[in-house]
Formats: C-alpha cells, sequence, structure tokens
C-alpha cells in the first residue's frame, strides 16, 4: 500500500511538471521515459501517445508543451531539425515555447535558434545545417542588426559584415565607432545570457522533478552534459552544423 501511494504521489508531482506551459522539453522528454519506462513511444502515432500520457497521469497538457516534446522527438530521430528549414524554424519556435504554426510563416528569432542549439545539441549530437538553413541563420542577423554574432551561432554565421566593412558604412568617429561595437558585444551577450538561463532552468527543473529511475532516459546523464556546457563558454555546447 505503501509503494502505491508513493506512485501514486510521484505521478501527480510528474502530472504537474507535465501540464505546465513552462517545463523544458528536455524535462517533459525525461518525464515520458521515466513514466513509459522507455523509448518505444518514439515510433508511436501522436494520438496513441496522447491517449497512453492521459491514462497514466490524467494529465491536461497544453498544446505548447506537445510542440515541445514533438520537437525534441524530431530532433532525436530524424535529421530535419538541421536538414530542413521548416522544420528547422518550428522546432526553433516550439522550444522557446511559441508553438509550431504550419500554417503561416513564424520566422525564428536570433534568440530562439540559440536557445534551440543550445537545448538540442545537449540531447543529441547534430549533423551539419544543410546550406539553406546556414543562409537563414545570416539573414535573420543580419535582419535583427548583430554584427556580431551570439557565441553559440558563431561556428555558423560566414555571411556578416566584416567589422571594417560596417565602420565605413556608418562613417562615424572613434567615439561612436566604439559604442557601436559595445553594444553589439551587449546584443550578443544578452543572447548568450538567455542560453545560459535556459541550461540552468532545465537543470533545476530536473532537480525538482522525481522519477522512478534517475538514470531512465539518461537524465543522469542529461544532467552531467547540462553542468559541463554552463561551466563552459555558450558556444562550446554545440560545435556541430558547419557547412559539409
Amino acid at each position: 500500500m505503501v509503494q502505491l501511494n508513493e506512485t501514486l504521489s510521484l505521478r501527480q508531482a510528474q502530472k504537474r511538471v507535465l501540464e505546465d506551459p513552462a517545463a523544458k522539453a528536455s524535462v517533459l522528454l525525461i518525464v515520458l521515459l521515466d513514466g513509459f519506462g522507455g523509448t518505444e513511444f518514439f515510433d508511436w502515432e501522436t494520438r496513441t501517445m496522447r491517449e497512453e500520457a492521459h491514462a497514466l497521469w490524467q494529465a491536461d497538457i497544453p498544446a505548447t508543451n506537445w510542440d515541445k516534446i514533438g520537437a525534441v522527438l524530431t530532433v532525436l530521430t530524424t535529421d530535419l531539425f538541421c536538414k530542413d528549414l521548416p522544420a528547422f524554424i518550428n522546432v526553433c519556435n516550439s522550444l522557446a515555447g511559441g508553438g509550431a504554426d504550419f500554417q503561416s510563416y513564424d520566422p525564428a528569432t536570433v534568440e530562439e535558434m540559440a536557445l534551440a542549439i543550445g537545448e538540442t545539441s545537449l540531447l543529441n549530437p547534430l549533423p551539419p545545417f544543410a546550406y539553406e538553413i546556414l543562409t537563414y541563420m545570416n539573414a535573420e542577423l543580419s535582419e535583427e542588426g548583430f554584427h556580431r554574432p551570439p557565441r553559440i551561432l558563431a561556428p555558423f554565421v560566414k555571411g556578416l559584415q566584416a567589422p571594417e566593412q560596417v565602420e565605413e558604412v556608418i562613417a562615424m568617429d572613434a567615439l561612436d565607432v566604439k559604442a557601436f561595437w559595445d553594444g553589439q558585444g551587449e546584443k550578443a551577450a544578452a543572447v548568450d545570457q538567455a542560453v545560459k538561463e535556459s541550461l540552468t532552468e532545465i537543470i533545476q527543473q530536473l532537480a525538482r522533478t522525481p522519477l522512478q529511475n534517475a538514470k531512465v532516459g539518461s537524465a543522469g546523464e542529461l544532467r552531467e552534459r547540462l553542468r559541463q556546457s554552463l561551466k563552459s563558454s555558450p558556444s562550446e555546447g554545440s560545435r556541430a552544423g558547419t557547412p559539409s
């Protein structure tokens, strides 16, 4: 009877995680791995997964969380995140909590791309990004006024203007040029900080989430990879995706 009560209590705690719109995709994945006892659900139809999740947890999982789960499963079971631009954009949007929109164009921002690459590279080694995706990254950085990229995106950036080209275009005096590049550093640092805070939040959420087996779904390994990533610079969390 005690064991049954403990299981019910654990399921209730996991239900709260699954229903929390602020839950990170990695944490949602770990909960499903723990509850379902392995990766068999990777091959389930979406409807089956929803039915089984409701049967096990009685959880009313919000659509944004299902989008996060779908995004991480896309990364883990296919190469679409790195090879298909619409999939890349939808994964970025979903992991940032904005949901996937297959009916209209919702561009992935620089911060959303950085957050997605930061989290997905911890879940699975990423293959090289397709040229179309690399071109998109460069275009979005330019569109948002980044002449100095966030560190996690720096390995993928080839088309931004060189500093001397920018200074020639803006034709400012020395003090204005210094202020401009200081501002660029602050823009990039803000995205790097957002990535660090996101990875820290994943660790904190994992620490608060009860599991029947702390190693199910490589939860222990994920925690360690996150800790190691936070010890290094944000860009060192991912070195994959350089042009082939």
